[in-house]
């Protein structure tokens, strides 16, 4: 009792081809899911109700460029932003997924999804109901969000420096 487990870390030493699939990520006390270095495929998992020691309670990917598809991520929390999820000079793709009621506070928030130095690709994703916004952007000028919805997140949708392009149709002849 009073004890929480530590998540689960991928580093660089770990396959790009690494496949987590089909788990439940619940009730870890230092993020959800580490990727250092490493871009493995994540898959039909669900984050639930785990915190972070700073950024990125869900998930905290830095220097890597995961695929993080069909993940449920909600009820995580994280004291210095990306509640759901932290990207730190990474590049994931974040398809299909719903980041739902997580909470990022701190100088740099996002609730969410926090992005740092980041260039995400956010594709037919859910982003609601999370607290200090759906997405933070800080130093992320090269962020696509493609199909996807943002519902009552408290603060917000888009915080920070939003990339001047989004919300604008752009077509090439």
């Amino acid at each position: 009792e009073g004890s929480s487990w530590a998540g689960i870390d991928f580093f660089d030493d770990a396959s790009d081809s690494s496949t987590l699939a089909y788990c439940l990520i619940n009730g870890s006390g230092d993020h959800g899911l580490v990727l250092d270095s490493a871009s493995p495929k994540i898959i039909n998992c669900t984050f639930y109700n785990n915190s972070g020691g700073w950024y990125g309670g869900g998930i905290l990917c830095i220097n890597c460029n995961p695929l993080i598809d069909y993940c449920l991520i909600i009820g995580n929390y994280s004291p210095d932003g990306g509640g759901g999820i932290s990207c730190y000079s990474a590049s994931p793709i974040i398809t299909n997924c719903t980041i739902v009621e997580n909470v990022g506070n701190g100088a740099y928030p996002g609730g969410g999804i926090n992005c740092n130095g980041s260039s995400a690709i956010i594709k037919n994703t859910l982003i609601a109901n999370n607290t200090q916004g759906g997405i933070y952007f800080y130093e992320s000028p090269y962020v696509a969000i493609i199909y996807s919805d943002f519902h009552e997140n408290s603060g917000g949708d888009l915080l920070g420096t939003v990339p001047q392009y989004l919300g604008q149709i752009v077509t090439t002849n």
